[in-house]
């Protein structure tokens, strides 16, 4: 199309494609470059099927698709309600979070992107600094939105910046940018006029943005947590509206327990409540999911698994999931005693791949979908992510004879406690031949010779190196290297006189007539009766000179 690509950040380089955000490139970009634009990868695909269609653009095309700054990023609002500057109240934040194309939590995940407070205590700031996961200050969200990328986050850590210096140095184009921006600062801006309407704003006094009665009218009784997890629990329930007890009443809806703990290992008494009272049992999972898509949700996500803790030692990577997904899918992958393979390898056992990511569905291929727990099949794409990764993913397992499976197989594994069969319709979307069962004994054949249709012999060990028979090949003679011929003689034990005798007639093999018995019966003219009586004549291989053999004739 024209364009030029380079792997380096050259000074005539305009136009960056993002992959990852923390990156040298990126942030030299984002607090010195005022003139480079950023891209996805997917927008190179976009233009390129619009120009193999026949329309005509010019470089002005690439505006069209420049990266929303917080795409994709999930940011958890914590303790920011009493900031001293009204610029900074939490439905501002929020909004421009969303804006900009991010999303906005109150709970705090694995996956979270960043955590915006003001203060440097609670158990979320404790948990993201556990976690790795920057803690910067409001002020992170104005200048990343005015500046168009995600700024350095370093520069905004309230555990190590002032309140004064906050931001200093983060970009040093803001002259350059001045053209470009708004002023997100001003309260006349439209961004903070249109916060300042939300129900629940700091303008109106009423409650926060973020849903507060999520978990409303629910009663969760707690067992196997520890008091540390019970600490953050307790919080996170009662934050949104709901109960937590330690002790069982008729107000109680769920049993909840860690997502560490199999079904099977739950002390009956509380499966005896299950039974005869109308109460659910739960695993965290269910405050996970709930709290990451604002709604309840309560699906096979968070029923307690059958097994856990197992050991299959199994090497598997996943593709195409996102989010809390994501998370679960790890954490499942570590309680069935498998290692979970981040970046997909010649040596991984198998790959799990999102259905939706390829366009499965229940209409084109109903079979994948008649699992008993479909509902764990329904995992939503990456949101503006190309699904080319997993299908250059699924070539490469194909080419490795590596099986490709949906979720529903280590869904499995957790339910029955062992190795289902990979090649099950249920979720098996491409088995090598290796992993089918032989029909026939060539396919037996095959498989055990690994195609060589060799016997495959026993491997020599210490203990049985010494019992084994030394097999020592023969030579051939080689061809490149005649040599003399030695021919053996045929030399009798029988005496002189009997030699003669037996010479009138040797023994018959077969049609053959000796000539000597030719010979002497022409001169003789026929055959003697003492022929009968010639004895049985032993011979001795040795090597004779010519003329003994005349002499003995």
């Amino acid at each position: 199309m024209g364009g030029i690509f380079l792997d380096d950040l050259m000074a005539d380089v305009n136009v960056l494609i993002v992959g990852d955000y923390d990156t040298e490139k990126y942030k030299f970009c984002a607090k010195r470059r005022h003139d480079i634009k950023f891209i996805k990868a997917d927008a190179i695909y976009s233009i390129y099927s619009e120009w193999r269609e026949g329309r005509e653009f010019d470089s002005s095309v690439i505006d069209q698709h420049l990266c929303s700054v917080f795409e994709g990023l999930s940011i958890c609002l914590s303790r920011i309600s009493n900031a001293d500057d009204d610029i900074y109240n939490k439905n501002y934040i929020s909004t421009l979070i969303k804006e900009f194309k991010g999303t906005p939590t109150d709970s705090l995940l694995m996956s979270t992107s960043f955590v915006i407070t003001t203060e440097q205590r609670g158990k979320r700031f404790e948990k993201a600094l556990e976690w790795g996961i920057p803690v910067v200050h409001p002020k992170w969200v104005l200048d990343s939105a005015m500046r168009g990328a995600i700024m350095e986050h370093k520069y905004y850590d309230i555990g190590k910046v002032s309140e004064d210096e906050m931001g200093k140095d983060a970009c040093l184009i803001w002259d350059q940018l001045a053209d470009r921006k708004e002023d997100l600062y001003s309260l006349d801006n439209r961004l903070y006029q249109e916060s300042k309407k939300i129900p629940g704003g700091r303008a109106s006094h009423g409650k926060n943005v973020l849903n507060n009665d999520l978990f409303s009218g629910l009663c969760f009784l707690t067992y196997g947590f520890a008091e540390s997890q019970m600490e953050k629990l307790s919080e996170v329930i009662k934050e949104k509206g709901g109960e937590i007890v330690q002790d069982y009443d008729s107000s109680v809806t769920h049993l909840l327990i860690p997502s560490t703990m199999a079904f099977r290992s739950v002390p009956g008494r509380f499966k005896d409540l299950i039974e005869t009272k109308d109460l659910a049992i739960v695993n965290e999972w269910l405050l996970d999911r709930s709290l990451f898509y604002k709604q309840l949700k309560f699906d096979s996500w968070s029923i307690p698994r059958n097994y856990c803790n197992l050991d299959f030692g199994l090497r598997i990577s996943v593709s195409g999931f996102s989010g809390v997904e994501l998370l679960h899918i790890t954490k499942l992958i570590d309680l069935l005693g498998c290692q979970f393979i981040e970046t997909f390898q010649k040596d991984c056992d198998f790959l799990l791949v999102n259905l939706s990511t390829i366009g499965l569905n229940r209409s084109n291929s109903p079979k994948l979908f008649n699992y008993k727990y479909s509902d764990i099949l329904s995992s939503r794409a990456p949101v503006n992510t190309s699904n080319k990764s997993t299908k250059d993913k699924i070539n490469a397992a194909k080419k490795w004879d590596i099986p490709v499976l949906s979720l529903a197989y280590i869904w499995q594994i957790s339910e029955e406690g062992i190795l289902p069969n990979i090649m099950d319709y249920e979720w098996c979307i491409f088995g090598p031949r290796s992993a089918k069962p032989a029909h026939n004994y060539m396919e037996y054949a095959r498989e055990v010779s690994k195609g060589t249709f060799e016997t495959p012999k026993k491997p020599v060990t210490e203990d049985n190196d010494n019992s084994l028979p030394v097999e020592v090949p023969s030579r051939l003679p080689s061809p490149r290297k005649p040599k003399n011929k030695k021919w053996p003689r045929l030399i009798g034990t029988a005496s002189e006189s009997q030699l003669k005798t037996a010479s009138r007639q040797l023994p018959q093999f077969g049609e053959t007539h000796s000539l000597l018995r030719t010979r002497r019966a022409k001169k003789i003219g026929s055959i003697l009766d003492e022929e009968d009586r010639i004895p049985e004549i032993g011979y001795d291989v040795q090597e004779r000179r010519h003329s003994k053999r005349r002499k003995n004739r």
